[in-house]
């Protein structure tokens, strides 16, 4: 059999990563959840997404932080906000919010308030994250990818923004860097690969996934590729 996929049913899996997500000041970091991750949702169709992170500017006494939903496909701010609200921050600069989020692609955003109510410069932060559906792939050397050059090149397709995975090619490496997660896109052989495994290219999970969300009503999805060449139906059952 030439290429298989082992596992599409949905797979709950939970990052514990102290690693900052995206900034947008200095003196503010979020460290969960990972910039343009996405979390599996339940059979309720909510998942539970902890915000959390560390403000080094001792004068940002409250931290207010906001929750607003996205396009799945374009990113743009669809002027529904989930949450918005004010806390004091705890001891050592840490923060930590226990959210519970329908299935959607959104923005969180945190910012420090000073003790005159004002919004500190430079206090911000803010990432992308998704509560939909977490898929691995597995299986033979085929679901690695293939070299598009050879076949016309990728294809042209729309960037869906709620559809990601981790652009790295960690095969027969024996090194695995802290996952950075992205947008998927159609690119030339070497620019963007499905981690961990995907040692071609993006292959054929930019049209699956973006199939998936159309289908499923812009649910995010994000992709994880675990084939390995040589491998047997008997390795993966």
């Amino acid at each position: 059999m030439n290429s298989i996929i082992a596992l599409l049913k949905p797979v709950c899996i939970v990052f514990f990563l102290l690693s900052a997500g995206s900034l947008t000041g200095q003196s503010l970091e979020i460290s969960l959840p990972l910039d343009r991750s996405v979390l599996q949702r339940n059979s309720a169709g909510t998942a539970t997404v902890i915000l959390a992170g560390q403000v080094s500017d001792a004068s940002a006494i409250r931290l207010a932080y906001g929750v607003e939903r996205l396009h799945a496909v374009t990113g743009a701010d669809e002027s529904v906000q989930i949450a918005e609200t004010s806390m004091l921050t705890p001891s050592n600069g840490l923060f930590r919010i226990v959210l519970e989020l329908p299935t959607g692609w959104y923005r969180l955003k945190v910012k420090g308030i000073d003790v005159s109510n004002q919004e500190i410069p430079g206090a911000s932060a803010e990432v992308k994250a998704g509560v939909g559906e977490v898929i691995f792939g597995a299986g033979q050397s085929n679901l690695q990818g293939a070299e598009l050059n050879n076949y016309g090149g990728p294809p042209s397709l729309p960037e869906y923004d709620a559809l990601n995975a981790v652009n790295q090619d960690c095969w027969c490496k024996g090194i695995f860097p802290f996952p950075v997660f992205s947008r998927i896109r159609a690119a030339a052989d070497t620019e963007y690969k499905i981690g961990p495994n995907g040692n071609q290219n993006a292959w054929f999970f930019q049209a699956f996934g973006q199939a998936l969300m159309d289908r499923a009503g812009g649910v995010p999805v994000v992709f994880f590729n675990a084939a390995a060449t040589a491998t047997t139906v008997t390795n993966w059952y």
